[in-house]
């Protein structure tokens, strides 16, 4: 053979390979993702409103079964086909009602679920690209901040195999009725100066006063944690927040804990908690770490343990944490707006339990700590 022909013969072995090894990159490439579309919203009270089940960047999808859960306190899926009985929602576009079955679609208002479940039927054709699956319509019913998520997205294409697809949860904003909205920007906006709001403003929560404060719940707590960390019944907070499952909350989401009862004149006993420090009981009670560690008669501040009595000198009620939101601007991304707000990519992440860090959307808020 000569070297001539044994050069084309390699070349062509060269271009094969790469041409077969091309579609797995692009493969490699895609992410599918179900999302709910837009992920945060703010509506009035009483409001009728929609969100979307959007599927993005999905090849050859054939039956979608989507399980949603929503805060039943606070939303109430409104019914889109009255004819029949119990409550659904509206079939999306991207699979054609048309082409296919609808095998479940449940919508319950008690237990805040949604079952959805539909499958084309052959002859039609599997379905690639980005677009909506279903289209749920809430009223807001209570003020306060509602999760919607997923609790299983199960995919398939025309094999009946599996299509990986990682869900993105949303979240409703409930303000006062008549309390102006802000819309999600359109176009390309003007970047503004960075702002951020506290919590316990009207603007993101509000709360009557004398009733109590807003907290949003931090990466690994609970009910019972949350309330031992403010001196309060679990009952107290469960209570407070209409929780259907007080076992079930999550990062991001805002609770009211419930005013304290005014405390009898003079100083207050408090007993010291695990995890507990100095300078946090001086933040609870409002009261100066100077002043506790004088009347206690600390000797060394940064020892305390757990059980431990102290002496707090006032009837000051515990001061609720500060934390700041901030709406995503185009360009934005967890680690610019880490480096704006001085704080870690990671305490974002976990604040607002964010799956994909890298997937955030112009027009999100987002909790900074």
């Amino acid at each position: 053979m000569s070297r001539g022909m044994s050069r084309s013969i390699l070349s062509l072995l060269v271009c094969g390979l790469l041409i077969g090894l091309l579609p797995v990159s692009v493969a490699l490439a895609q992410a599918t993702i179900v999302l709910v579309d837009p992920p945060s919203r703010t509506v009035n009270l009483n409001d009728t409103f929609t969100l979307d089940i959007k599927v993005d960047t999905v090849t050859n999808l054939y039956a979608v079964d989507v399980r949603i859960t929503f805060d039943a306190a606070k939303l109430e899926v409104q019914d889109a086909n009255p004819g029949l009985g119990g409550v659904q929602i509206e079939p999306g576009t991207f699979l054609n009602p048309a082409q296919g079955f609808m095998i479940q679609n449940v919508a319950d208002n008690t237990t805040g679920q949604i079952q959805y479940a539909f499958t084309l039927l052959s002859p039609a054709p599997a379905v690639s690209g980005t677009g909506v699956l279903a289209r749920i319509t809430f009223r807001a019913k209570a003020t306060g901040n509602a999760q919607v998520s997923f609790t299983s997205v199960t995919l398939s294409n025309d094999q009946a195999q599996p299509i990986v697809a990682t869900p993105m949860p949303g979240s409703v904003t409930i303000l006062p009725a008549g309390t102006p909205t802000t819309p999600a920007p359109t176009g390309t906006p003007t970047v503004p100066a960075p702002t951020a709001t506290p919590v316990g403003t009207p603007a993101p929560t509000a709360v009557p006063p004398g009733v109590g404060f807003p907290y949003v719940v931090q990466w690994g707590d609970t009910v019972y944690s949350i309330a031992r960390r403010f001196g309060l019944p679990p009952d107290a907070i469960i209570r407070a927040n209409n929780l259907v499952n007080p076992n079930l909350i999550l990062a991001g989401q805002v609770l009211i804990i419930p005013a304290l009862p005014a405390p009898p004149p003079g100083p207050t006993m408090y007993v010291v908690q695990p995890g507990d420090n100095l300078y946090r009981i001086s933040l609870r009670f409002g009261v100066p770490i100077e002043a506790i560690i004088a009347v206690n008669r600390i000797v060394n501040p940064w020892y305390i343990r757990a059980g431990q009595v102290l002496i707090i000198p006032t009837g000051a009620p515990p001061v609720p944490p500060a934390t700041r939101t901030y709406i995503v601007q185009r360009g934005d991304t967890v680690w610019s707006i880490a480096a704006m707000f001085r704080v870690t990519p990671w305490a974002i992440i976990s604040l607002n339990n964010l799956v994909n860090p890298n997937l955030i959307f112009v027009g999100q808020t987002l909790l900074i700590p």
